[in-house]
């Protein structure tokens, strides 16, 4: 199973299991006995060889021990990140983190985007490398859902069995403070290749033993009906003057008259709110930020006059890209973006996008002339669905 989806990530549990019994409930610890399972996601070459590209700048790259993070002026200036600085301080028992990792790796762009797409909520990723015996961070809570996918070596991690918050929000943050560590705790070893499913408010805290750790903490950040609540809160104030009005400026209301106002206020608002209207804002949003990897632009434009009947073509793997058929025209919904066709073009461009191998202008239905297939051809690849291979 290599496709990058729900499916893949839970597997061998179902996701209707975990959606029963696991999400926002109780931590889940798949065992899959297969070390190269996330093989096709991420590697520790290819980490290495990320890091020795010199992308990165503060704050992508962090350094933090025991919950200690290090400034950024000790490994790092406007312009660079050193290397030699990192290693050292890593080889002092220091965890190098990466953030929002997703933006350059396209395994994990592509897992983000197709979660995002298929359950309607943003996702990141974080990695975080740790060198044996080391910790990176004292028990703590997160506010949002966490899936840890361990890429090489093992951690040791503690799950504590109490939560002093339920459900927390971003308003709701960890504060050692204020949130004593629980007395007990279910104690596991994730090994490479394993998943943990940590919900959010949930204690928890990891220790590497006697090898290196890489391991991606894949983020489900999660609308929420409050999120909702909000947005519509707001579209209801522009409509409705009511909601804007100042609430007893001159102290002279009694408290009754505060209450029949509010509650003329409140009925409003439930007679003209629109959840669905919220969660299609929600959708929209998450297209317009999904991030694509375009790694043949060149190599496109290059080819692109060159096309023929021979020439191969690949669908790009794009999650959010729909097709929708009207009485006149066919629109492709592809992020933010909508292209329209003409309406004859539906049954081919169908075709196309339900293909996930390689194929030529010879392979397309009949609906075409091979003039009206070639002009399609060339404008899905200058659209960005389809790529020349």
């Amino acid at each position: 199973m290599s496709k990058l989806n729900l499916d893949w990530l839970l597997f061998p549990y179902s996701k209707e299991l975990f959606a029963k019994e696991f999400f926002e409930a109780g931590y889940l610890h798949i065992s899959r006995a297969d070390s190269q399972f996330y093989n096709h996601l991420l590697q520790i070459d290819s980490l290495d060889a990320l890091l020795g590209s010199r992308q990165f700048k503060f704050p992508a790259l962090r350094l933090t021990k025991a919950g200690e993070e290090l400034t950024s002026e000790k490994y790092a200036n406007d312009k660079n990140i050193d290397l030699s600085s990192v290693q050292k301080y890593f080889l002092d028992g220091y965890t190098i983190i990466l953030n929002a990792l997703h933006d350059q790796n396209q395994a994990l762009g592509e897992l983000v985007n197709v979660l995002a797409h298929d359950l309607g909520h943003p996702f990141q990723t974080n990695v975080y490398i740790t060198p044996p015996s080391s910790q990176g961070f004292p028990a703590h809570y997160d506010t949002h859902e966490v899936f840890v996918l361990q890429i090489e070596g093992s951690k040791i991690w503690r799950i504590y069995n109490q939560s002093p918050e339920i459900l927390p929000t971003k308003q709701m943050e960890f504060q050692k403070e204020k949130h004593a560590t629980p007395p007990t705790f279910t104690e596991l070893e994730l090994k490479k290749g394993d998943l943990l499913y940590i919900p959010r408010g949930v204690m928890h805290d990891a220790q590497t033993n006697s090898e290196l750790s890489v391991h991606v903490t894949l983020g489900w950040l999660g609308y929420t009906w409050t999120d909702a609540l909000v947005q519509m809160l707001l579209e209801f104030s522009k409509k409705h003057a009511i909601s804007r009005k100042f609430i007893d400026p001159f102290k002279n209301r009694s408290a009754a008259d505060l209450d029949k106002e509010f509650s003329e206020v409140m009925q409003q608002f439930i007679n003209s709110s629109n959840p669905q209207q919220s969660v299609y804002q929600f959708r929209k949003e998450l297209a317009a930020n999904q991030k694509f990897f375009f790694s043949d632009l060149l190599n496109n434009a290059v080819n692109f006059n060159q096309i023929n009947a021979a020439t191969g073509f690949i669908k790009r793997r794009i999650a959010s890209l729909n097709i929708i058929k009207s009485t006149d025209e066919v629109i492709l919904k592809m992020a933010s973006r909508e292209i329209s066709f003409p309406y004859f073009t539906y049954r081919t461009i169908e075709f196309i996008l339900n293909r996930n191998d390689l194929f030529t202008m010879n392979d397309l239905p009949d609906d075409l002339d091979d003039e009206g297939k070639m002009v399609l051809l060339r404008r899905l690849v200058k659209e960005g669905v389809i790529t020349i291979s």
